[in-house]
């Protein structure tokens, strides 16, 4: 009978996982994203932006655990985008996401 208790595929969670409102919001003619990603194993995240239609706009490759994306609201080949709602989403590898939504005025 076995006496002992076993982690089973726990190593890889993470510990934190906050994606922050973005400020400022609305904004013009960037903004700053506060993330919090404590992991117990080394991982990667990645913050991606995408437009109302869900067509991804700007991908960011975190490497460090806490800290700060700046977009300047521009797209993936540095192309100023239009006014409007853009949503950002935090995405470990684990699989975890968080989701919120920002405005650009022009």
């Amino acid at each position: 009978m076995p006496t002992s208790i076993e982690e089973i595929g726990v190593s890889n969670l993470p510990v934190k996982f906050a994606l922050k409102q973005n400020f400022p919001n609305p904004f013009n003619p960037s903004t700053t994203i506060n993330y919090e990603l404590e992991i117990v194993n080394s991982e990667f995240a990645k913050l991606k932006i995408f437009n109302v239609l869900g067509a991804e706009v700007k991908e960011f490759t975190l490497t460090q655990p806490n800290g700060s994306v700046v977009w300047n609201g521009t797209d993936k080949l540095g192309k100023a985008v239009s006014s409007g709602v853009y949503f950002y989403t935090l995405e470990s590898s684990t699989g975890l996401k968080q989701t919120k939504k920002m405005l650009l005025l022009k």
